[in-house]
């Protein structure tokens, strides 16, 4: 829940809701004050919006009990929070890649690889080897990025730092299985060592630039802070 706090005029947040109740507890807001969140309608009690008791009446010097009064009006529209939320813009791409468009890449990437190296099976078995390590790699980071684009995309609260993860562990995750293929692939003809070294470092230098590239989306964009909290 991503609560917005007008108080004394100013509008603040997002907050999550531990951040509010530590908020309430240190007096730096009052649970009179207006608040708002995603689903609901109008600017309402803090107290309200979070389910808790209302305050006690204020009683004035001559002990007459007298009750504020709220405002009912509905706020204007330009007076909520327009930060984006939800799986949107470039979220949705990198879920999209993750569950749809990764997967037809990699297996069709899969098939290309193995149709073109076979003729070369017989000769050197190594490359036979290499291929079955990075097809088994590729399709268990596959897998694994499955997984996690759909629950990012299902909004977990978790999404943010399952993503990160995820990112952290596939960026060496397939350093790993570049530089064992790479061992596998020792004893071939110089030459074309020379070249499978020069096409894994390319590899390599593509999958660290979009690692960064989605590191510090997760990071800094407003859209993933509101959508799973900040993290």
């Amino acid at each position: 829940m991503h609560i917005y706090i007008t108080r004394n005029g100013t509008q603040m947040g997002p907050f999550g809701q531990d951040q509010v109740m530590g908020m309430l507890s240190g007096g730096l807001v009052a649970s009179t004050d207006l608040a708002w969140c995603q689903g609901v309608a109008d600017w309402q009690p803090l107290h309200t919006l979070l389910g808790l008791p209302p305050p006690p009446p204020v009683v004035a010097a001559s002990s007459v009990t007298t009750a504020s009064t709220v405002s009912t009006t509905p706020p204007s529209t330009a007076a909520q929070p327009t930060s984006p939320t939800g799986v949107g813009g470039w979220l949705t791409f990198f879920c999209v890649g993750l569950t749809i468009l990764g997967p037809l890449v990699v297996l069709g990437s899969i098939a290309n690889t193995w149709s073109e190296a076979k003729p070369a099976f017989v000769s050197f078995p190594a490359i036979k080897a290499a291929i079955i390590w990075e097809s088994a790699g590729s399709i268990v980071l596959l897998i694994y990025g499955f997984i996690v684009g759909c629950i990012v995309w299902s909004g977990s609260p978790q999404g943010r730092t399952i993503a990160r993860r995820y990112l952290l562990i596939r960026f060496f995750g397939f350093v790993g299985i570049e530089v064992f293929a790479l061992f596998l692939l020792r004893d071939i003809p110089a030459s074309a060592f020379s070249e499978v070294v020069l096409q894994m470092v390319i590899a390599i230098a593509q999958n660290a630039i979009a690692f960064l590239i989605w590191w510090f989306y997760f990071k800094k964009s407003k859209r993933v802070s509101n959508t799973y909290g900040e993290g």
